[in-house]
């Protein structure tokens, strides 16, 4: 009886050991994960940000890596003594979770609000170039900050971009520069006396200019 009792205890006492040992790596593997998605939007994803091509390529070499480094976080474990034997199946599973984790990461980072900066920024500038023919009709002030839409207060939501005035200082004219390589910079000119609006930007390759660097 007694040495019934002594070898369940011995038996429970190694299966804790085990599982201590187990939820241990299973915490340190996700810990290193993240690291790994944090580093890598850093350097990999920085300047492919809102850029579909740049952007596939990085996810090409970001799963190659979270492939390899998945087989050397298993080996560590090994090699540590937190894991005592292959273990094909938790393998399998965590390499499933990461993956599925990893494609929601990088989906919400391709695809966040950030990305269609350019498109509020231009609204931005055509919603102040009427609010600025609206004050000219009513006899008001038409320079640069006499509008809302481009004071600092206004434009404090985009990420990627400041409004700044031309060098006309009017709010018939109103520049949005970039904060990032990605974007390039637009403007927004209208000519009260023709009742024209000139639409142009810097760099056509980039989001939001299209050919002829006009938008």
């Amino acid at each position: 009886m007694v040495s019934y009792s002594f070898t369940t205890f011995v038996f429970r006492n190694d299966f804790l050991i085990k599982m201590k040992r187990l939820v241990m790596f299973v915490f340190l593997y996700f810990v290193v994960v993240f690291l790994i998605n944090l580093v890598a939007f850093e350097s990999l994803h920085l300047n492919s940000l809102c850029d579909p091509e740049l952007a596939r390529k990085t996810w090409y070499i970001f799963y190659i890596i979270s492939v390899v480094g998945h087989l050397i976080l298993f080996e560590a474990g090994r090699l540590t003594g937190l894991l005592k034997k292959r273990r094909l199946g938790l393998e399998i599973i965590m390499l499933i979770v990461v993956i599925f984790v990893s494609v929601f990461y990088w989906e919400v980072i391709n695809f966040n609000k950030a990305c269609t900066d350019d498109i509020a920024v231009k609204n931005k500038l055509i919603n102040g170039v009427k609010e600025c023919i609206v004050r000219d009709s009513e006899g008001a002030s038409t320079n640069f900050e006499s509008v809302m839409s481009f004071r600092s207060e206004s434009t404090r939501g985009l990420k990627n971009f400041q409004i700044i005035r031309t060098e006309k200082d009017s709010c018939f004219n109103a520049r949005a520069v970039p904060k990032k390589k990605v974007f390039t910079w637009f403007e927004i000119h209208y000519n009260p006396e023709m009742k024209e609006v000139t639409k142009t930007c810097g760099d056509s390759t980039k989001l939001g200019c299209e050919e002829g660097n006009t938008w």
